[in-house]
């Protein structure tokens, strides 16, 4: 993500973990360390609190990222059979 302001300065969505593809987001989160806005209302709501306390799991995160680019792929490829 670039910053208007600076356009060659990179900022990084994910300030701790952001090479490796993982779960430590979710962790992050619970140690307030979200950078927008958006990561600290996925905690003031008790349905994506709980979400967000699943995908801690790397393997639940792994499987679950799967089945949403399959879920896309078919939306993208076959919009009309959904």
């Amino acid at each position: 993500m670039s910053n208007p302001q600076h356009p060659t300065r990179i900022l990084e969505m994910d300030l701790y973990s952001s090479l490796p593809f993982d779960s430590d987001y979710y962790h992050n989160l619970y140690q307030h360390k979200g950078l927008f806005l958006s990561d600290a209302t996925l905690l003031a709501n008790p349905q994506s609190t709980h979400k967000t306390q699943v995908l801690q799991n790397p393997k639940v995160f792994v499987a679950l990222f799967a089945w949403s680019m399959h879920f896309l792929v078919l939306l993208v490829c076959y919009p009309e059979e959904l």
